[in-house]
């Protein structure tokens, strides 16, 4: 329960930063991830087998071969130059943090709600427990995110050389080709601005759902023996590992709640907060087709990584309505981030390690 621990500090420590009315940025309130990913220490997933390969490029045993060049650039770079492979992880953890407390504190206005969205970020294990684990794809991730930023500020050059350089870290970057050409069209048309068009958009979003949860084994299937045997540039292999389902109904709940306020927030808002809401909700469906299923459902985090900034928005919008309302809203989403790592924290998971916490210097 080290972690937990952990987290309850790094939230007083941001509520302390809000009450001083001193004005930091928003990193500050992020600062407490970045430690925890930073100089983690031997947790489980990709980081023990990037570890070996690591070293043994560093000592000439082994040359690291992969076609995600940058990644391999990255590797070879820190390696030879003879750097510790926890500096590397610190440098990773510090762009990531960096660029996820940058969304947050340029789309949420509120400070206080960054606290929140740092409460999510940190106790949902989707967020910071896969970064420690899922370090390669994590590190694409918050580089894709940085890339929509600087699109919505029509910095299209480095908005675009992000986006590369996110594919050649991990080829699933493809994933947010669709996000760039919908922001690109929200800008240049108004068709997604009519009232109309996004109330034909929220029906079929929900009637998505609603087959998604209907027709889980028959899409599965269909995946499986469809795809199964494709030369997909690497997602063919996160098909191979669909296996039973075991996700809990808690999910589909959850899941549909988030969608059905997303799409709500999707009539009431202007400009790039639609497309956030739509990453929101279109991570809500592709969560409940594929949670429980294997690890299909790691490709689809590109769009769930929306939620830092989108369900602080929602809670914030419900808030000023009526507190009552938006406290609900808050212990609902917090009691579900708590859900979703408690296992891993408590040792159910215990390949992962995250229940023996260290940091590396200690």
């Amino acid at each position: 329960m080290t972690l937990y621990l952990y987290g309850i500090i790094f939230i007083l420590i941001d509520f302390i930063l809000i009450k001083s009315k001193v004005k930091v940025p928003p990193f500050f309130f992020f600062f407490g991830a970045f430690l925890i990913m930073g100089f983690q220490d031997a947790i489980g997933g990709d980081y023990i087998g990037s570890k070996s390969v690591y070293e043994a490029v560093g000592a000439g045993k082994e040359s690291y071969r992969s076609d995600e060049f940058i990644w391999r650039a990255l590797v070879y770079f820190f390696s030879k130059i003879g750097a510790p492979f926890w500096l590397f992880i610190a440098f990773q953890a510090f762009i990531n943090t960096y660029i996820i407390s940058k969304f947050t504190g340029k789309y949420i206005p509120d400070r206080r709600f960054w606290v929140f969205a740092f409460t999510l970020f940190y106790f949902t294990f989707n967020y910071m427990m896969f970064h420690m684990t899922g370090m390669r794809q994590s590190f694409s991730i918050e580089m894709c995110l940085l890339s929509v930023i600087l699109f919505d500020e029509k910095k299209y050059a480095p908005s675009v050389a992000c986006f590369i350089i996110a594919r050649f870290i991990h080829s699933a970057a493809i994933m947010m080709v669709p996000v760039i050409i919908a922001i690109y069209f929200l800008e240049k048309s108004k068709w997604l601005l009519k009232s109309v068009s996004n109330l034909y958009i929220a029906i079929f979003l929900i009637a998505v759902f609603a087959f998604a949860f209907t027709n889980k084994s028959l899409i599965v299937d269909w995946l499986v023996k469809t795809v199964l045997m494709q030369d997909m540039g690497g997602f063919e292999n996160y098909i191979r590992e669909l296996n039973e389902d075991t996700t809990a109904n808690l999910i589909y709940v959850y899941n549909f709640i988030l969608l059905c306020l997303a799409v709500y927030m999707m009539l009431r808002m202007d400009g790039i907060y639609k497309i956030f809401m739509l990453m929101t909700a279109i991570s809500c469906i592709t969560s409940a087709l594929f949670v429980g299923s294997g690890t299909l459902y790691r490709v689809f985090l590109y769009f769930e990584i929306f939620n830092v900034v989108t369900i602080p928005l929602i809670v914030r919008y419900f808030f000023k309505i009526n507190k009552a309302i938006g406290i609900v809203l808050i212990i609902f989403f917090i009691s579900y981030a708590f859900k979703t790592s408690l296992p891993f924290i408590q040792g159910a998971q215990d390949y992962h390690h995250y229940d023996n916490y260290r940091f590396i210097f200690q």
